[in-house]
């Protein structure tokens, strides 16, 4: 329990009766409330991070500790320490592991998140020495490692060198390398820094299989191409979108915004830090976006700690909302939780965010589909899409307003057998969607059409 000046300010269940003070770091200030606000004041900064758990845990580097602390951002406990962690080692998480990278020993170990017990330990062989690390926080690996000269995906069950046919990524290069990885940890955007102009590049994991697509390209400074939880979506600098295919997105409504992806594949998060609130305060707003439509769900304003001191650049929004590879604003649906980390890596601000609770809040209701179409359909095959839906009024329903002639859609199910001689590489679909109030929105999407297996 932490006391401050008499007064009980909130409390941290530790596991394993684990104390504040052998863990290394100090946290000055915690309060702590399932329904409130909860503010993590740290006595020193930390060097990285990473989520971990589809964004239920984080992990803080501590340099002058030699240590990590996870921390589960949910029950507002610190779960365990990984010891020895030195400046220049690598952190990555997933679904249910911690990884730390030693490049100087040329050593992984791994941690479980349920356990918070080392179950694993390796040496690197084969590759280069990493320079940077990347897996997603939603998923079962791989773990990619990129070197200066090449780039290693590992398996993280057995963390040896992962085989994978098909174009890799590369190394960082003389002039630096841009990469981004899906939650889901299976679609990776990448593009070249420090010259131009350059394209950008999405590579999709499918088994053992890197299936590249390249895009655009730019001569602008600030550049990347990060993926959406799913991989179906690259959001990139300034509110640009393209799908996985590397087609443009046209969401005109999100210009200006820097689009930041979930852990969970049904959403993403579009922030501006150049907003005023009702006093001309200087404040960011936030609002969450489907993947399915783009389409923007609600938005609040506040979150004073992402707003740079001055805004002469990008490259200050750059520095406010992002930490290398980490992105320092989190919305985890799954665990109706809002992580920012301000820039000064001394806070850590968690914020209950009920999605549905703050829907039905909305005066004027809510309708909107959230459930993501198959990105492909074998040709002599049937493409079945259960479409979900979501109204304040209830009694949502899909209909087919346009597609294939023998579409049909059942009780919000749409179902077409793709015919074995379909000569289209893609096909859309426009599906109208209306509830009991007669309100209507537009589900619209494409899907690619490939030879069966």
């Amino acid at each position: 329990m932490i006391r401050r000046k008499g007064k009980v300010e909130g409390c941290i269940e530790l596991k394993r009766n684990t104390s504040l003070f052998s863990l290394g770091v100090l946290f000055l200030a915690v309060s702590w409330s399932a329904a409130e606000s909860t503010s993590l004041d740290l006595s020193e900064p930390y060097s990285q991070c990473t989520f971990a758990g589809k964004g239920r845990y984080l992990a803080l580097h501590f340099e002058s500790q030699s240590n990590v602390t996870v921390y589960d951002l949910v029950h507002g406990e610190i779960c365990f320490e990984v010891p020895q962690v030195a400046k220049g080692d690598l952190l990555a998480g997933s679904a249910d592991k911690i990884v730390v990278i030693s490049p100087s020993k040329r050593m992984l170990r791994r941690w479980d998140l349920s356990s918070g017990e080392r179950d694993a330990t390796k040496l690197l062989s084969g590759a280069d020495v990493p320079l940077e690390s990347l897996m997603g926080c939603s998923g079962s690996g791989p773990l990619l490692l990129i070197g200066p000269n090449r780039s290693t995906f590992i398996d993280l069950a057995t963390l040896e060198p992962l085989e994978v046919m098909g174009p890799g990524i590369g190394g960082r290069g003389r002039y630096g390398l841009c990469v981004m990885v899906s939650a889901a940890g299976q679609t990776f955007g990448a593009i070249p820094t420090g010259y131009g102009p350059v394209g950008y590049e999405a590579m999709h994991l499918v088994g053992s299989t890197v299936e590249r697509v390249r895009f655009g390209g730019t001569s602008n400074a600030i550049r990347w191409a990060q993926p959406t939880g799913g991989g179906h979506l690259l959001l990139q600098p300034g509110g640009a979108v393209v799908d996985r295919y590397g087609h443009a997105v046209p969401a005109k409504w999100l210009e200006g915004a820097a689009l930041i992806p979930t852990p969970d594949e049904r959403f993403f998060v579009a922030v501006r830090v150049d907003q005023r609130d009702h006093e001309n305060r200087a404040v960011a707003r936030l609002e969450v976006c489907t993947t399915a439509d783009c389409r923007v769900l609600l938005g609040e304003v506040g979150f004073e700690e992402l707003v740079p001191k001055q805004i002469n650049s990008w490259h200050d929004i750059v520095a406010a909302l992002r930490m290398g590879h980490e992105w320092r604003v989190v919305y985890a649906a799954e665990w109706n939780r809002l992580v920012t980390l301000p820039s000064d890596n001394r806070r850590v601000l968690i914020r209950p965010f009920s999605l549905r609770k703050k829907l039905r809040e909305l005066p004027d209701g809510f309708l909107y589909v959230d459930s993501l179409p198959p990105l492909s359909t074998p040709r002599g095959e049937m493409l079945d899409y259960r479409i979900v839906p979501h109204s304040s009024h209830g009694g949502a329903r899909a209909t087919l307003a346009d597609g294939p002639g023998v579409a049909r859609i059942r009780k919000n199910r749409l179902q077409w057998r793709v015919p074995d001689d379909f000569a289209e590489p893609s096909v859309r679909f426009l599906v109208s969607v209306t509830d009991s109030s007669e309100r209507e929105i537009f589900h619209s999407f494409e899907v690619q059409v490939i030879d069966s297996q």
